[in-house]
């Protein structure tokens, strides 16, 4: 058992080196297991995982200091998207690694999404600013779920287009 009382993971956590090292590398690497649509349900989990686990709310969240004792090696910071995302890997160690790496992709670029769909017409019915948030249609979360990503430039990002047009004329609640 880990200090906060849960059950090892039955199979190591492993890391992907996403960035690549020279452009050449860039142009050709594959992403698209990282990117599959997700169920909704779980998308809403994991973006309200991530919130709890990053702002500290969630118990067991605080990543701790490495001991010395351990050696060499690394260790992550204890800052929120470190929590949120350590959060989302020892809650969802039982799904499939490519369905557990695709949520993580889309709860990382959640943010990026919600800043350009409440600059877009299409869909800033659906992300609004109140008080000093945002106010998200479900309807949102369950397009950011299942939309495509844009990976033009070298980039990630959810692709607005895709949810403008998952979204569709589809009222904001």
């Amino acid at each position: 058992m880990d200090p906060d009382g849960r059950k090892p993971p039955d199979r190591p956590i492993q890391a992907y080196r996403l960035e690549a090292s020279t452009p050449a590398e860039a142009g050709s690497m594959d992403v698209s297991r990282f990117i599959q649509p997700v169920p909704p349900d779980l998308m809403k989990f994991g973006i309200r995982l991530f919130e709890a686990a990053g702002s500290g709310q969630m118990p067991g969240s605080h990543i701790p200091r490495p001991d010395p004792e351990m050696g060499s090696g690394f260790a992550l910071t204890n800052i929120p998207i470190n929590r949120g995302m350590m959060a989302i890997v020892r809650e969802t160690r039982h799904l499939p690694e490519d369905q557990q790496h695709s949520l993580m992709c889309r709860v990382m670029h959640f943010g990026q999404a919600l800043e350009e769909a409440a600059a877009d017409p299409r869909l800033s019915a659906h992300v609004r600013p109140e008080g000093d948030g945002l106010m998200v249609s479900e309807e949102f979360v369950e397009a950011c779920a299942m939309c495509a990503f844009d990976t033009s430039n070298n980039n990630l990002r959810l692709s607005i287009d895709s949810l403008a047009e998952i979204i569709g004329e589809a009222p904001a609640t």
